[in-house]
């Protein structure tokens, strides 16, 4: 980290809180995790005037409008288009550029990518997941017609519901979920890690029965690539 960018940090976060953040980062940190659902069966809000957004499902061929706002991304993306049951759903401007784009899973989603566990999917329902918008567009009508087009992609599909976790701490992913309908299911899933690498899980015993085999009936259990660094 540069001086600028560590003064920034100082300022936002103010002393303490950047160093408990490094403590987190570095020692132990823990985040949980709320389990939120929405039934796809409830009308969405509809847009009631004409817009210009163009909401694409997500293939190779779509991955350079990644660049302007999401190129950070782009590794994480190559590698969930190649995982079987994961589709992906984005937003385009006028200029084609993705401002905004969501991920679903419709069969249980091992998440390796940022929270390293297990996520069960039951039918008809599909698991939501990396919701993103860029910086610039949100609060904007993208993402009422987005959800628009989503709920009537999944509801065509056959799903009567959708399921997504948030981390308590990010008010902001809590607030735009309710915006999307999403209820809380009073679950929560922890997530630790230590030393920056080694990390665990404790699911809740709703969860737990879901996913059956992949975890048994052991509430606690060690994430696969322990050792692998968060993104």
């Amino acid at each position: 980290m540069n001086p600028r960018d560590l003064k920034v940090k100082v300022r936002r976060k103010g002393l303490s809180g950047l160093l408990r953040q490094l403590c987190a980062h570095c020692l132990y940190g823990q985040r949980r995790l709320l389990w939120m659902e929405r039934d796809l069966t409830l009308e969405a809000p509809r847009l009631q005037r004409p817009h210009h957004w163009c909401y694409p499902s997500i293939t190779r061929e779509l991955l350079p409008a990644f660049e302007r706002h999401f190129s950070r991304h782009l590794a994480v993306i190559d590698d969930l288009l190649e995982q079987p049951g994961v589709q992906g759903l984005a937003a385009l401007d006028g200029e084609g550029h993705v401002c905004a784009f969501v991920w679903y899973s419709d069969r249980d989603y091992y998440d390796r990518h940022y929270y390293r566990c297990w996520f069960p999917v039951t039918a008809p329902g599909v698991y939501l997941f990396a919701m993103e918008v860029a910086c610039e567009h949100r609060g904007s009508a993208l993402l009422l017609g987005g959800q628009e087009h989503l709920w009537d992609l999944l509801r065509v599909a056959g799903h009567q519901r959708a399921r997504a976790v948030v981390d308590t701490r990010n008010a902001c992913a809590r607030k735009l979920l309710g915006h999307l309908g999403f209820q809380p299911l009073g679950w929560q899933t922890r997530v630790f890690t230590l030393f920056g690498r080694l990390r665990f899980c404790h699911q809740p015993a709703e969860v737990r029965d879901q996913l059956g085999s992949h975890i048994g009936s052991n509430p606690w259990y060690r994430f696969q690539q322990p050792f692998r660094r968060f993104p």
